[in-house]
């Protein structure tokens, strides 16, 4: 039975709550590009990028909570929310459970199909075994990045009081932000980033590419950035080596909204692949506070996770809850 369309009193509501959750969030500030040399380290020149050196790794010792919904390919089955929290790139607790959706799909609204059962697994966790509750979590979905800055992310946050990081996989128009905009300017600077490593640093290995994040403000009120090349705009490469390329997004207003993150990952390929030919994601991570974090801090939480394209611990709750699905599937 399909999902009643919600009531202008159900929106009004909504809104409400939302705006709630937005005046809850704690965002703590940062320098981010203006403290950063815009020299590649160990190298004089000056270049269009700041350089961010990143400290210790994946196995840094911090548990990181991840929340992934998995759906069924039938309207009247279960969907599954996932909780994982990881620690040095192993799961060391996981828990599920099956809900009904009873809230329709809204876009601005996601939030409410999901955050009541996310607030009961992590509650479960909190109560059943409080040592594994994780210093940060990463939530699939925006987190401030959302036109009245209340995305999912911000309501794990509020409502737990943990630290979380909004990670979305697609980017929604915002503050004069659009997509297919976004998608080229990304573009256009893979393109003059994989320039410039393979001219000047394809053979060097002072410094490990996975150790630094090149970073730059991708301000699209600038409309004199000319197209440098005549390829598909919404074609995205990825960087020749895992080398995390963080493009800040300014909205209209002069927001600096989230990161279009890019060139991650590339470390759990090193298994299939010889190191020299790893290459960084060509798939762009859409990062947000969520709350109680810093925009660097979420980057660089979501860099240091990235073994693939997906942070670990997301990547975790997404696996097992489609193993989960499928399995519920056949057994029936």
């Amino acid at each position: 039975m399909p999902i009643p369309s919600p009531t202008k009193q159900q929106l009004e509501a909504w809104n409400k709550e939302q705006l709630r959750i937005a005046s809850q969030v704690k965002v703590l500030q940062d320098p981010l590009l203006n403290q950063y040399p815009r020299n590649f380290p160990g190298k004089e020149e000056i270049t269009p990028w700041n350089f961010k050196p990143i400290s210790g790794d994946e196995c840094d010792g911090i548990l990181y909570g991840g929340l992934d919904v998995s759906f069924p390919d039938a309207e009247d089955e279960p969907s599954v929310a996932v909780y994982v929290v990881v620690k040095d790139g192993e799961v060391v607790y996981s828990d599920y459970e099956f809900f009904h959706l009873s809230v329709p799909y809204v876009p601005s609204y996601l939030a409410f199909r999901e955050i009541d059962v996310y607030v009961r697994l992590i509650a479960k966790q909190i109560n059943d075994m409080a040592e594994m509750t994780p210093y940060v979590i990463l939530v699939d979905g925006n987190g401030i990045m959302h036109e009245r800055r209340a995305g999912i992310a911000c309501f794990v946050g509020v409502r737990t009081g943990i630290r979380t990081v909004g990670v979305a996989k697609s980017f929604y128009n915002i503050d004069g932000l659009l997509r297919s905009e976004v998608r080229f300017n990304i573009s256009e600077e893979l393109y003059l980033f994989n320039k410039y490593i393979a001219e000047y640093h394809e053979e060097s290995v002072a410094v490990p590419y996975r150790r630094v994040i090149a970073m730059k403000r991708l301000d699209l009120r600038d409309k004199s950035f000319v197209r440098a090349r005549g390829s598909d705009p919404c074609k995205i490469v990825g960087t020749t080596k895992p080398f995390p390329l963080a493009l800040l997004l300014n909205g209209s207003s002069g927001i600096t909204w989230g990161i279009a993150l890019v060139g991650h990952g590339g470390v759990g390929n090193s298994m299939k692949r010889r190191s020299r030919d790893m290459k960084g994601s060509n798939t762009p991570l859409y990062i947000s506070i969520g709350h109680n974090v810093s925009l660097e801090d979420a980057l660089v939480f979501c860099v240091k996770q990235s073994l693939f394209k997906i942070p670990e611990p997301i990547r975790q709750a997404d696996l097992r809850g489609r193993a989960i699905i499928r399995n519920r599937r056949d057994a029936a």
